[in-house]
């Protein structure tokens, strides 16, 4: 696996979108200060291959959200065996807390290889070869935990091999195997423990099995033979028993039979209301026939309306007749008081004009006065034309006031009189409209009422109408009452009728119940008769069936008896047969049952011998397997193969790391083990000196220890999977903060020379001088919007 290119936004430090660029980048360096996000590049390339952070739990992925922001979205492309992959993820925060992984995609040549979290990290174990753990310890080398490993004491160096090299998977295969060898133990001693419960099931019992079936199945054949003639003793029996129960219920019907009371009388009341029926059926008849001789006579007189119109018209003209004699002498008085009325105006008038000539001839006596009353100060004078300035002040003259007196008297008294020749004229008006219109209304009635009956005709034609009328109320009336008479007696008739029906069809139910027995016919006219013969023939016919039921309980009681003696021999047989027969229960069906119970008893048997055999080579199986687990976890004990395979890998990890080693520092160091599991450097420029690790400078120290990472890795890409694991890229993430100038100088030529073998490697470092000595180096700072990526090439 090479990078090629980085994509990333709102993942931890890089808040914004942020690209990084691995083009040609075969020997680089990610450098910066602490804390700027240099290690968060390695994390967000685990991150889109495979959904986890190796310095967080893999479970857990919202921290990797920048703060802030609701997502986080990284795209990594890289390459396999010159194949282009792009591996695609975003994480988003959830409402509710926590975050969501979902989002996520394999691409290759523009096609989709898994579009979900799960499918993603498949599809990434497959083309890798690897899996996050292996990915996380074989291409981000653990290379500070290879400084402690190569100077610990052997205990520390066993288990952090034992951590790195996943061996505790032995000590799970030890626990699986005891817990194995422990279900099949249990498992051996539930076999013996059903084996015992089965101890029942011998071949003796089968036998003894078939020899009951053999017993019961004669006697099942027994008892069918006596069937029919236990069928015919039962049916005989029922029979019987059922004729004298049949013949006890004819004899009590038959006793109760009596005659009811009161059966002659409602016969005679019913034909008595039947006459009355039909009498007031007559005489409503009758009643109505005189109701239509009244109508007859009544209609010959013709209608009342016009003659009750001629007696009003008539009273009218008589009233306007009177009317007209009283208003003239009326109108006369109301004509002379508008005649006296007039003249007393006309001599008011008189006297209201000479005041006021009177009144006049004073002022043009007085005209100076006069003009005096006209003036107002400050308008211009009607005589003179120039402003008034002051009026004069003068007292009337008393002549000009006694005029003036005078006509005010005159006009007073002529106002009354004129309202008095208003009110006489109106009035005389009002008697003149009056009679005009009593004229005008017997004019009207006169010519109604012309060539038409005189007013005592008229009269004594409405006598007679009247007279037909009170006379057709009367008929009418007298009708009702028949006709309501009429309806009670047929009711009172029907009533009876209705009773006499009941009471036969009393008789009908009463001789219903008794049919069977043949009752005599009856006459359907004489209820009273009907029930005397019917009661007569009752009483012979239960004496005949008294005598009848009683020989049919002893044919009964002798067919039971000799029922039960076959029965009680039957019985017998069943108990030699060791059958129980229950109270009630047939015997042929508890013979039935128990042959049923011996077969399916035979059966269990059968299938218990079968079942034990089963168990036997089961509890074989069992002990078998329990004896190979107990084996195997005393093979898988810790002191033994995990030891044996422990040392074996540290032998090859120290061979291997010998020869890369020898590479790194040209050929001047390899590595070896002593007796103690120590590890011991042999410096072949000293004459193959042999000297303990601890005295490695650092320099001479970080390239053991890479030796040794690079080494592990190897080992653990061979055993990951079944497919060849894709090692194209390693990154050394710090180990370098307490190298001197020369350890940085040796430190410098390893990495160039692991470069030089085909490997894209990454250097993560806070060593400004270790960073700037590399082909290229992407510089990581930390900035108010998030953390940036330069890419510098020296």
């Amino acid at each position: 696996m090479r990078p090629t290119r980085l994509e990333l936004r709102g993942f931890t430090a890089f808040r914004e979108a942020v690209t990084v660029d691995f083009q040609g980048a075969d020997l680089f360096a990610i450098a910066g200060p602490t804390g700027a996000g240099k290690s968060t590049l390695i994390d967000a390339m685990c991150f889109a291959l495979y959904g986890s952070v190796p310095r967080l739990d893999r479970r857990t992925v919202a921290p990797v959200i920048a703060s802030g922001v609701v997502e986080a979205r990284v795209r990594f492309d890289f390459t396999v065996a010159e194949r282009a992959f792009t591996a695609v993820r975003v994480v988003r925060r959830l409402s509710g807390g926590g975050a969501t992984t979902k989002e996520a995609r394999l691409e290759s040549a523009g096609e989709v290889l898994a579009g979900d979290a799960d499918a993603v990290t498949a599809g990434v174990e497959r083309v890798l070869g690897l899996g996050f753990d292996q990915f996380t310890k074989c291409v981000v080398l653990p290379q500070g935990e290879f400084q402690r490993f190569l100077h610990d004491r052997p205990s520390g160096r066993q288990d952090l091999l034992v951590r790195l090299l996943e061996m505790d998977v032995y000590a799970r295969m030890r626990g699986e195997a005891n817990s194995r060898r422990q279900v099949a133990e249990s498992s051996a001693e539930l076999v013996h423990r059903r084996l015992q419960e089965l101890a029942g099931a011998t071949p003796q019992a089968l036998a003894a099995a078939g020899e009951r079936i053999t017993r019961l199945a004669a006697l099942r054949d027994e008892i069918d033979a006596a069937r029919p003639r236990l069928d015919a003793l039962t049916v005989a029996q029922t029979r019987a028993a059922a004729a004298a129960a049949e013949a006890s219920a004819n004899c009590r019907r038959l006793s109760g039979l009596l005659v009811p009371d009161g059966v002659a009388a409602l016969t005679s009341t019913a034909a008595e209301l039947d006459n009355a029926a039909t009498e007031a059926a007559a005489t409503a008849d009758v009643r109505a026939a005189a109701v239509e001789e009244a109508e007859e006579v009544r209609d010959a007189l013709g209608e009342e309306g016009g003659l009750q119109h001629l007696r009003s018209a008539h009273q009218q003209r008589a009233q306007q007749t009177d009317r007209l004699t009283k208003g003239e002498p009326i109108l006369a008085d109301r004509r002379r008081a508008q005649d006296e009325a007039e003249v007393l105006v006309r001599a008011a008038v008189t006297r209201v004009e000479g005041a006021a000539d009177a009144l006049e001839a004073a002022r043009r006596d007085h005209a100076a006065h006069t003009l005096t009353a006209t003036l107002v100060a400050g308008e211009p004078c009607p005589v003179c034309g120039q402003p008034v300035s002051a009026v004069p002040g003068r007292e009337a003259p008393p002549a000009l006031s006694v005029a003036q007196a005078a006509l005010v008297k005159a006009q007073a008294a002529l106002r009354p009189v004129e309202d008095a020749l208003a009110t006489a004229r109106d009035a005389r008006v009002k008697a003149e409209q009056t009679l005009d219109s009593v004229r005008e209304r017997l004019s009207e009635l006169d010519e109604v009422l012309v060539d038409t009956l005189d007013p005592a005709e008229v009269e004594h034609r409405l006598r007679e109408i009247g007279e037909a009328d009170a006379a057709l109320v009367t008929a009418r009336e007298a009708e009702r009452a028949a006709r309501r008479a009429a309806r009670e007696a047929a009711d009172a008739a029907r009533t009876a009728g209705q009773r006499r029906d009941r009471a036969w069809s009393g008789f009908d139910s009463a001789r219903d119940k008794v049919a069977a027995s043949g009752p005599p016919a009856v006459r359907r006219d004489d209820l009273a008769g009907a029930w005397a013969a019917l009661a007569e023939w009752s009483r012979g016919e239960a004496s005949a069936q008294e005598e009848l039921a009683e020989a049919q309980r002893d044919a009964a009681s002798t067919a039971q008896d000799q029922l039960e003696a076959v029965a009680a021999s039957l019985n017998t047989r069943c108990q030699e047969c060791e059958v129980i027969v229950a109270a009630g229960k047939p015997a042929r069906d508890a013979a039935a049952d128990a042959l049923a119970a011996a077969k399916v008893q035979c059966a269990r048997i059968e299938s218990e011998l079968a079942e034990a055999q089963r168990l036997r080579d089961e509890g074989a199986g069992h002990s078998e397997r329990a004896e190979v687990a107990r084996a195997l976890a005393g093979h898988l004990a810790a002191n033994r193969f995990e030891q044996w395979l422990l040392d074996e890998a540290l032998q090859r990890l120290a061979e291997g790391a010998s020869v890369t080693l020898r590479e790194l520092s040209a050929g001047q160091y390899s590595l070896a083990m002593d007796d103690q599991r120590n590890f011991v450097v042999i410096d072949h420029g000293s004459a193959d000196e042999r000297r303990p690790a601890r005295t490695l400078s650092g320099g001479e120290t970080f390239l053991a220890s890479l030796s040794l990472a690079l080494t592990l890795a190897d080992h653990l890409a061979a055993l990951a999977v079944d497919t060849e694991p894709r090692l194209e890229s390693i990154f050394l993430d710090e180990g370098f903060g307490t190298l001197d100038p020369e350890a940085l100088d040796t430190v410098a030529a390893a990495i160039e020379e692991l470069g030089s073998h085909g490997r894209t490697v990454g250097l993560v470092t806070h060593v400004r001088d270790l960073a700037e000595r590399l082909p290229i180096r992407y510089e990581v700072r930390r900035g108010p919007g998030g953390s940036t990526v330069e890419r510098v090439e020296r």
